[in-house]
Parts: structure tokens; sequence; C-alpha cells
């Protein structure tokens, strides 16, 4: 039987394991494969700030085939930097750093910049003129399927935007530099607030068919740039923000959140290569120190702890989660660095994200980068043992008690399989803290390990 003569179901099946320029490839067949390829083809789109990308987004949502495919929007979160569409001389600095474009006349990157110039001016229309806001709104009403949102730091640019955007910076490279409290408010708004008018779109149109939020992590190397999702997209300007995410978390059965707890716009840009940090993942790459950051004086008075607030009462707002991952990026051997700049170190940030809550359908749980006491910890897995069935902790502190008291409760109190600990570490050693020991120390004092089967299906943990 050939391929032709397969059901289409079976058709549809098969061609979903294509890449998307196969499958337009694929479409060029024969009326049936264009049909066929079609629910793939249109399974996402994606949506951001940009008229030729939310143009496309628009015909897909008004089509009376393509619209019933899409299951996923995804929202490009990269973005245009203001400080380089004001500042040609620092744009130009920018792009020298970039093989890839700081070639031509000077006329030649002159045209680029003002083409960067122009594409930010557009996104900030669109965002503040509410475009973005009002297409996504009418998107959901015509695409009544889409059960996904996901947070992609970016750039992700559709084929119809590659010549506009070949030679200019990528979007998501620049930062916050030298700013004052106002200027920064301003910043943060633009390179973080966008996401807000797509869970304010969802709010205004009381879609509840959004059950699943993933938020991706920055890639290094300089084919992914991008804005990373940070603490301070929970920097709510009005109630009316946290209700919106409210309403949407409420309808949430998995979420999958990669977050920064850095000062938006601080960490090195991919432009330039930053040192890795001392006992972090191999390739990783980190945010500068705190007390690298160059803010005027005055900037730090804009911070606080507010936003750690928001977003505990939204995760704890999530009755219906199956599935969470949470895993904070940038993770560093000092509880100082890691959120000194939001609450106390001496305090673990546990409790303040709030996972003192409880999730009555939870069953799958994978926390990484976060610390907390071993009491934490103990406390979760006793409040979800009836319903967890796996467990990953990676790059997790404990500031006190042991990783083994916690072993022992998966092992002796819960039927809990698959378990698995990555890279995780106890803030004292001895009489020494983890993050004054040399880098050789602090990787023998990182536990590995993960439950396995005996022959008799008992279970028993392997370091």
């Amino acid at each position: 039987m050939g391929f032709a003569e397969l059901p289409a179901e079976l058709q549809i099946e098969i061609l979903s394991y294509l890449e998307r320029p196969d499958l337009k490839a694929a479409r060029a067949v024969s009326r049936s494969f264009r049909d066929n390829t079609s629910p793939s083809l249109f399974k996402s789109t994606v949506a951001c700030p940009r008229y030729q990308a939310l143009g496309a987004m628009q015909k897909i949502s008004l089509h009376s085939v393509y619209q019933i495919y899409v299951k996923t929007i995804i929202f490009d979160g990269s973005v245009y930097d203001g400080d380089l569409a004001n500042n040609e001389q620092r744009y130009l600095i920018q792009a020298d750093e970039c093989a890839e474009i700081n070639t031509g006349f000077r006329w030649e990157k002159h045209t680029r910049y003002k083409r960067y110039q122009q594409l930010f001016r557009e996104q900030e229309d669109m965002r503040t003129g509410g475009v973005l806001f009002a297409e996504i709104s009418r998107a959901l009403e015509w695409m009544v399927n889409v059960s996904s949102l996901v947070y992609s730091p970016g750039p992700r640019n559709i084929p119809i935007e590659r010549k506009t955007m070949k030679d200019i910076l990528p979007r998501g490279i620049g930062g916050a530099r030298g700013m004052g409290v106002e200027s920064y408010d301003s910043f943060i708004k633009s390179n973080q607030h966008g996401i807000h008018y797509v869970i304010g779109a969802i709010y205004a149109s009381q879609y509840t068919g959004i059950h699943e939020f993933r938020v991706e992590t920055v890639h290094s190397g300089h084919e992914n740039r991008g804005t990373e999702f940070t603490i301070f997209v929970f920097d709510f300007p009005d109630p009316m923000h946290l209700e919106a995410g409210r309403f949407f978390f409420r309808q949430l059965h998995k979420l999958k959140l990669n977050m920064s707890l850095q000062l938006a716009g601080t960490a090195r840009n991919t432009a330039i290569n930053p040192p890795p940090i001392l006992g972090g993942p191999p390739g990783f790459q980190h945010a500068n120190p705190i007390h690298q950051i160059n803010f005027a004086p005055g900037a730090g008075q804009a911070f606080s702890a507010a936003q750690l607030v928001n977003f505990a009462s939204l995760l704890r707002e999530a009755k219906n989660l199956r599935e969470l991952s949470f895993h904070l990026a940038h993770w560093r051997p000092s509880a100082n660095l890691m959120y000194g700049h939001l609450i106390s170190p001496n305090q673990a940030i546990f409790p303040h994200l709030g996972l003192s809550g409880t999730w009555t359908k939870l069953r799958s749980l994978s926390l990484g980068g976060i610390y907390g006491t071993e009491k934490d910890f103990v406390s979760f897995i006793r409040r979800h043992k009836d319903t967890l069935k796996e467990v990953e902790f990676k790059y997790c502190s404990l500031t006190s008690g042991l990783w083994a008291s916690v072993v022992d409760e998966i092992l002796e109190n819960t039927s809990i399989f698959p378990f698995t600990l990555n890279k995780v570490n106890e803030t004292i050693i001895g009489d020494a803290e983890f993050h004054t020991l040399v880098a050789e120390e602090q990787d023998r004092w990182q536990y590995v390990g993960k439950l396995s089967l005996n022959a008799v299906g008992l279970r028993y943990f392997v370091s």
C-alpha cells in the first residue's frame, strides 16, 4: 500500500514528524497532502508586537479551516531595545560585536540602524496603542482550540520577516545600564510587560481553554539572543493585571516555568561571551553579580519584593496543576548573589515563591535553582505524597538540614518513582560555607543520584 492510499488520520500522524520546511514542500505534492499537512503546519502561531507577524496570526485566525488547527500561541518576548534605537553610536558599537552584520560601508550601517529604529517605534506603538491586545482578543474568538501558551525569549522570526531583519541587530540584544528609576521603569514596561497583553486578552475574552503555560529558556550562542522571562514580568501596574493573572493561572494544568530573579536587562548580552559561573551547569550563562550593575544613584530604590508576592499569589491560584516544573535561572552558589536584592539572603526563598501551597492534583514536580530548608522540601513531599508520581530536584540548595533526609522521606513514606537529584547541595559543609569552597570542592559536595528498582521491584537510592 502506497503512502497516498493510507487513511487520512494516519497520513496526518506520519506527516506531523516532518520539520516545517518539509511540511511546506509536501503541501505541493497533491491536494490531499496539502490538507493532511495543515494540522501540523498550523498547530501553533506567533503573537508579538510586530506588524508582519501579527498579520500572519490574523490571517490564520480568520481562515475557516486553519483556525481550528491552532493549539498553541507562542509569544515572542524578544524586543527591540529603546536605548539602541535612540542612540546610533551605541547601536553601531553593539552591531560590531556581531560578526554576521558588522560588514558594509558606513551608509549601509546607518540604513540598517534607521530600519531598527523604525521597527522599535512600530513595536512600541503596537504595545501602547492597544493593537497587540485587540488582535489577540479577536483571534481567540476564532481559534477556539488553543490549549497552551508559550513564552519564547526569541527571537522568533516568521519567514516573511527574514528579509527585513537579516542584517540588523537581533531583538533581545541590549540592556539597562546607567538608568535612573524613571528610565528603568520604562525599560521594564517595554522589555518585560509584553506578555501582559496576551494574558489580558485571555482574561478580557474570558477564554478558559488554555491549560498549559510554558516559559522557554534563553540559550547561549549567537543563534539565540532574546528577552529573558524574569520576576519583573510580575510587576503589575494596577490590580486588574493581578486579576487577569489569577484568571489565567486558575485554568492551568501544566506549568513549565524557567524564570530569572536577576534585575531585567542587567545580564551580559549574548554578543559578548560572559565567563562561566563557579559551580554552574556546563556552558550555562549567568547574569552579572548585583554589585556590578551600573545604575544611576537612587535607581536601586525602585526594586522590592513586590514581584515575588505577586508571583506567589498566582502560583497558589493554580489549584488544578497536574505538572509543575519550576526552575530559577542563573543558579549561584551564594544566596546573596542569587536573590539578596529581593529578600534577605539569611532567608530561604522557597516559601516566598508560593511553594508552601498545596495542589491536590499534582502528579509531577521538577524544581531547579531554589534555596530552601530540609523542612521546606520534606513538607512539600508530605503534602503531596498521595498524588505525586515523579520528582526531580536540580541545582537546589538546602540552607539547613540534609538531602539524605529528603531522600529518606521519599523512599520510606511515598511511592514516588522516578526520583532524581541533580547537582544539589547544602550551603553549610562542616564549618565552611559552600560558596567559599573552590570549584573542585563545590563539585564534590554537589549530590547526584536517583531511585532504582531491585529484582523484586523494591526502590533503592543510587548515588
